[in-house]
């Protein structure tokens, strides 16, 4: 089994929430994503179109841990989509491993956010 600390993904996630910059999608004190509606949309929408892989390696983890409480609205899908084809792309280069295999990586360490999806459907 990859583990985070493996793959790179959890200090990409870890250096961006550290930062201090205000755009970031703010957590609250059980770090938990903090959402604010469409302005959650908004943010992640330009932390993906940054380029940098941190950015993008946050969002796919917000996105997986907002989906854990509620289910993720159609826009909120599209993004986990994209984010988890650009990380997983990323990831699928600079490893030289097939992109499908890094998905599946990727949704072994968030499988117990997976399985609370599935339990709500």
């Amino acid at each position: 089994m990859l583990r985070t600390s493996d793959s790179g993904l959890f200090a990409a996630c870890v250096s961006v929430k550290e930062s201090s910059n205000p755009s970031r999608i703010a957590l609250n004190s059980q770090d938990t994503p903090a959402r604010t509606g469409t302005g959650v949309i908004v943010n992640t929408r330009k932390n993906l179109k940054s380029g940098d892989l941190s950015d993008v390696a946050y969002v796919l983890k917000e996105l997986f841990l907002i989906g854990k409480d509620k289910e993720l609205s159609f826009g909120e899908r599209r993004l986990l989509e994209q984010a988890m084809g650009l990380v997983s792309m990323e990831l699928a280069y600079s490893m030289d491993r097939d992109q499908e295999l890094i998905k599946e990586d990727i949704n072994e360490m968030f499988a117990d956010v997976i399985a609370a999806q599935e339990e709500r459907a």
